[in-house]
């Protein structure tokens, strides 16, 4: 004989089986069931689960005031509190909800949308994988994807999103940067709030000076893009870059980027060759100068127009006597014609370097060592005006040319040496001869004075008296018979 004695609390209920089938519902109590032909089992429920899923056979045979029947849809899940704590989550499906413990009730979640409506309490329960919690910061604003596609617009705060079978993704966009560009994102604009931000298109052949509360701060190349106005007023100013020039007001090229316009700075002492796609255009004088570059080649060659120096040292040449030396040559040149510079030679020091050179080679290859020493600033004459002749050409006005140094070689210093020597000796003697001549005649010509005028014979001889008197401590002096000094005594002291 088979039996079941069963007790039964007043926190549990029970369900008896006979030969595995339902057939009665136990309540509190000691419950004894035998039976010779039948086998009769028995389960026990707990009743603080709050909780238990429906059967058909359980929904037949529970009693109405002992449960609330709830029915899960698909496209929703239940959250079951016991007393007000969240305790369990339900999904699809039938499930009974105990009356007799405790105040056992159910939340139900609709799932079919994308931004769910969850309880932070409750979070926590839902299943892995069918919730994604998202944060956007106070100073960004969210753009939600849901299958690559741009489905909601998120402010600050925390967003839950329903994840199951979805692919979830969000890009933050940073309020502060005033403008924010969403030429990848074209179906952006439809879901921005106006009050958050507004649409700006700038189409080719133009850009855009963004301006915030009135002052410009950034420049915007064709595209589509969000301009922030939460924080801000923000506005933006169009300009047409189908010109040469660019019509940005000069204050605000600043802000303009290179890829945008090129700015171009020619000082007082430059000019510029401006060039676009290839063809030239103008020459630019001193001042800042701002072109547009969106879909043209711009390109521009800045000259240096003051005065230059070149210099070519140590150069070995051949005379026409046969003598090797070296020169040191200083070119003094300026640009006049900038356009001819930039056309015309590419490298207008180097050629001018090799211009000179050249020059005072085939010049000095027809000269004479003594020639040269004689002739320098005739060589330098002559050099420069074949130099300038060229220079011309290439829009330069060569100014002068100096022959700064002719170095010769150790021995024929040497012998220029001693035939500069020898002839300053000749010189010399020439001159000493001249002066030893003049005065031998000077002599003779004042002993015939003296000759002559016996009075300025005896001035002579007191100017002798005196000189010599400075020399010696006593000196007696007799003068002559004719009377004119009888007797002088000059005593030392």
């Amino acid at each position: 004989m088979n039996s079941v004695n069963q007790i039964i609390r007043q926190t549990q209920r029970g369900l008896l089986y006979k030969d595995g089938q339902l057939v009665r519902w136990l309540g509190p109590g000691r419950h004894v069931y035998r039976g010779w032909f039948a086998e009769y089992t028995a389960t026990v429920i707990e009743l603080d689960k709050g909780w238990i899923e429906a059967t058909p056979e359980l929904r037949a045979i529970v009693p109405d005031a002992d449960a609330d029947e709830l029915h899960v849809r698909a496209n929703q899940l239940a959250i079951v509190t016991i007393d007000g704590e969240p305790t369990g989550c339900l999904e699809p499906g039938r499930y009974l909800l105990w009356r007799q413990r405790a105040d056992v009730r159910a939340w139900v979640i609709e799932t079919d949308g994308i931004l769910a409506d969850v309880p932070e309490r409750f979070v926590s329960l839902i299943p892995h994988g069918r919730l994604r919690t998202l944060y956007v910061a106070e100073s960004q604003r969210g753009v939600l994807y849901v299958d690559s596609k741009a489905t909601a617009w998120l402010e600050p705060g925390r967003h839950d999103v329903w994840a199951r079978d979805r692919l979830i993704s969000m890009t933050t966009l940073a309020i502060d940067s005033d403008v924010q560009t969403i030429e990848a994102l074209a179906e952006l604009g439809e879901l921005v709030p106006e009050h958050e931000a507004t649409t700006l298109d700038v189409p080719q052949g133009q850009l855009a000076i963004v301006s915030r509360d009135g002052r410009p701060v950034r420049a915007a190349a064709p595209g589509r893009y969000l301009l922030w106005q939460g924080r801000r007023r923000v506005t933006a100013t169009l300009y047409s870059t189908e010109g040469l020039r660019t019509q940005v007001p000069r204050d605000q090229w600043g802000l303009l980027g290179a890829t945008l316009v090129r700015q171009v700075v020619v000082r007082p002492f430059e000019r510029g060759v401006l060039y676009v796609d290839g063809e030239r255009v103008e020459v630019l004088e001193a001042g800042t100068h701002a072109f547009n570059v969106v879909g043209r080649d711009v390109v521009v060659h800045t000259v240096e127009m003051r005065e230059r120096e070149s210099q070519i040292q140590g150069q070995e040449l051949m005379t026409a006597d046969k003598v090797t030396l070296r020169v040191n040559l200083i070119v003094t040149w300026r640009v006049v014609d900038a356009l001819a510079s930039v056309e015309a030679q590419t490298n207008l020091d180097g050629a001018i370097y090799s211009e000179a050179q050249m020059s005072a080679r085939r010049y000095i290859a027809g000269l004479s060592v003594d020639e040269l020493l004689e002739g320098r600033r005739e060589a330098s004459e002559h050099m420069l005006e074949r130099l300038a002749d060229r220079a011309a050409r290439w829009g330069v006005e060569v100014t002068q040319i100096d022959l700064k140094d002719v170095i010769l070689p150790g021995e024929m210093k040497t012998l220029l040496n001693r035939v500069i020597e020898a002839e300053k000796k000749a010189a010399a003697n020439v001159i000493m001869r001249r002066e030893e001549t003049a005065a031998t005649r000077s002599q003779a010509n004042t002993a015939k004075m003296l000759e002559a005028n016996p009075t300025l014979m005896r001035l002579k001889e007191l100017e002798a008296v005196r000189e010599i008197a400075a020399e010696v401590g006593s000196v007696q002096i007799i003068a002559g018979t004719d009377g004119l000094l009888e007797r002088f005594r000059l005593t030392d002291g």
